[in-house]
């Protein structure tokens, strides 16, 4: 019987521990090929409904994403052919593939509660009167609201809902003045009035 010195490794201890790093290399190489396909396919399927909101600044998040989904194919494809000693580079491509598909759930959640929420509409709301003394009704996002008014005169809000009012009103004295009113929503003027009786109301209803 030959004693095997002390502090030596048995060939079959190496063995075992080279086999057991290539199956943990090939098994993290194959979890960052999955994830990079899909999050590649994730984000080349966000693409579509995000190009057309036509906002520049989703470029460079969707480049990120893109790259990520790719660096994680390549390396998991390069360490599953290169054996035990990839461990590092399957590890770094995991690590970029769930980068990517963490930016595609943001993604995905943002578009969502984008569907989700109600438009929002924009309000103008413009009236003229005398120089002083007139007074403004309207409709503003969540309550009815009655203000001093300056001659010339603008509100602005946005709302979910489709319908909105402005009433101006000269003061007492000034009953034969003329008084105008104008309503502009999503930027387009879609009613105007004028009165000599002191008075005058524009109303719109989009529906």
């Amino acid at each position: 019987m030959t004693d095997q010195p002390i502090g030596s490794v048995s060939g079959s201890e190496v063995s075992e521990a080279d086999g057991t790093d290539r199956t943990a290399a090939r098994t993290i190489a194959s979890l960052a090929i999955v994830v990079g396909i899909i999050s590649l396919v994730l984000t080349a399927a966000l693409l579509i409904p995000y190009y057309a909101l036509q906002n520049p600044w989703i470029i460079p998040v969707f480049v990120v994403a893109a790259a990520g989904a790719i660096v994680a194919i390549v390396l998991g494809r390069r360490s599953r052919r290169a054996g035990a000693g990839s461990r590092g580079s399957a590890s770094l491509g995991l690590a970029a593939g769930l980068t990517a598909l963490l930016i595609d759930i943001v993604l995905l959640i943002v578009f969502i509660v984008g569907i989700w929420s109600p438009p929002l509409n924009r309000v103008q709301l413009e009236g003229t009167g005398p120089q002083a003394g007139v007074t403004a009704s309207f409709s503003g996002d969540t309550e009815t609201r009655t203000l001093p008014w300056p001659a010339v005169g603008s509100a602005q809000y946005t709302t979910a809902k489709s319908s909105t009012w402005i009433t101006i009103t000269a003061p007492s004295d000034s009953e034969n003045q003329t008084v105008g009113c104008k309503i502009y929503w999503n930027d387009e003027l879609v009613v105007e009035e004028t009165s000599d009786s002191g008075t005058v109301s524009c109303e719109y209803d989009a529906d």
